[in-house]
């Protein structure tokens, strides 16, 4: 018996390396099991200053974690249950941890709560025959605390709720002795200027989640609209470049299944497409099924550490490069430096000009001057909203594009004619627009090179 060999020190606690993120979530997925009426809601807040790897002894902590909050769940019949988790103290590679579990539930009474962590005690004798339970779980939980060198205290008010909060010390542990098919750090190293710049939206009505992914987002140089009202993180998308949408699930006004669903409604071709990365501390098979249904891209299970969610953003970032057009061309920028130029053969143009290289860099020049008249024609169509415009504008530069086999910007400009001509829809033209800025100086670049060589084999 577990109580037993604890009495005696014959209970064996490890230290080894282990990922405490998933120790947490793990945990709270199990938790959330346990949880049969909707009118309660089970939520955790985890400092991500935290680190993921940490060396200790990771049975004991899911052990502790599941008799308290089990404890919580048991004695809650409507209202929250609240883990949160702390850095405490650090020195070095030393961590010591807080937890504060909070809950609404039937509280407990002064004299009653002296005897809480006593063995085989309930606080009261009618708890007994209504929650049932020995008291059993809260003495043992006591012992392996203390032996894991931490301190626990309990604070309560009858019919109010009751907080317990404890300590554990924990040591920075070394990710690579773990892994086995997780994410590896190493292949992360630097990929955090990838999502720089990104645009995203977070939907979340937790304050403090807010702040953390906030912050989080913000020292890898993200765009960051956070908000608590989906009415008007909706309005967001129609106004905002928003290149990705964080979506809490557990949102109470109206969750984030329908918040999706309205989203994938739009009539925005752009913001239709737009990667959406569901983020729940509570995720069952069903949640899934009603992902797939409707149109969540990708989900994070909280908590989760910095690493996973860049992991999910580089994931899921270059879905929005590659919007798909309306019949399905792929529009995409060159913003990747690893892009290679296009490559561009100005032979038969050459031998259209009978060979005459002074015609051909006349042509070139007409070409660019063509081009820069269209960026600038088409920003002040784009402020006026003039689709005629516009219309006329992609429809005069296309023949020139496609005469000098500058594939890529005719498909954009292809496309954008198209829209000029259907949907009339002002964000995604927007949106092709700046992949013609992107595009453009790397074909220029790509011509400059290409004519450069045949001025050098001329002299040869």
């Amino acid at each position: 018996m577990e109580y037993s060999k604890l009495s005696a020190g014959l209970e064996y606690f490890e230290s080894v390396d282990f990922n405490f993120y998933s120790i947490v979530r793990d945990v709270m997925y199990l938790c959330n099991t346990l949880i049969v009426d909707k009118n309660v809601k089970l939520e955790v807040d985890l400092d991500t200053s935290i680190p993921e790897i940490l060396v200790g002894d990771p049975s004991k902590l899911s052990q502790i974690l599941l008799n308290v909050l089990g404890n919580a769940i048991k004695f809650v019949e409507k209202g929250d249950i609240h883990l949160k988790i702390m850095q405490h103290e650090q020195s070095g590679d030393q961590f010591v941890l807080e937890f504060d579990i909070t809950d609404t539930g039937i509280g407990i009474s002064e004299d009653n709560l002296k005897h809480i962590f006593d063995s085989f005690k309930q606080a009261e004798l009618g708890t007994y025959a209504t929650y049932g339970g020995s008291g059993l779980g809260l003495s043992i939980v006591k012992q392996i605390i203390e032996k894991l060198d931490g301190q626990i205290t309990v604070e309560s008010d009858l019919g109010i709720g009751t907080t317990f909060k404890f300590t554990l010390p924990y040591k920075k542990g070394n990710d690579t002795k773990i892994l086995k098919g997780k994410i590896n750090p190493n292949e992360l190293e630097g990929s955090s200027e990838l999502v720089k710049g990104m645009r995203i939206l977070v939907f979340e009505d937790n304050i403090l989640n807010q702040k953390l992914i906030e912050q989080r987002l913000r020292i890898w140089g993200c765009i960051t609209y956070i908000t608590d009202n989906p009415l008007n993180g909706l309005a967001i998308l129609e106004n905002k470049r928003v290149d990705i949408v964080l979506m809490d699930l557990r949102m109470p006004k109206m969750d984030g299944f329908e918040v999706t669903k309205r989203i994938r409604k739009s009539k925005n071709g752009y913001v239709r497409e737009i990667p959406i990365i569901a983020l729940t501390a509570d995720f069952t098979i069903k949640d899934k099924d009603q992902c797939n249904a409707n149109g969540i891209n990708d989900y994070i299970l909280k908590p989760y550490s910095p690493d996973e969610l860049l992991s999910k953003l580089l994931k899921n970032k270059n879905n929005m490069e590659t919007i798909h057009a309306i019949e399905s061309n792929i529009i995409s920028p060159r913003t990747n430096k690893i892009d290679k130029s296009p490559k561009i053969d100005l032979a038969i143009i050459l031998e259209e000009c009978m060979g005459e290289v002074g015609l051909l860099e006349e042509l070139v020049t007409l070409y660019k001057q063509n081009a820069l008249e269209f960026i600038g024609q088409v920003k002040l169509h784009l402020k006026n909203t003039d689709f005629n415009q516009l219309e006329f504008a992609t429809h005069k530069i296309k023949a020139g594009l496609a005469m000098m086999q500058t594939f890529s910007l005719h498909k954009i400009v292809e496309q954008m004619h198209k829209i000029c001509q259907t949907e009339k829809d002002i964000k995604y033209l927007e949106f092709l627009y700046d992949c013609f800025l992107m595009e453009y100086p790397i074909v220029e670049k790509a011509i400059n090179m290409e004519l450069e060589n045949i001025r050098r084999n001329r002299k040869q």
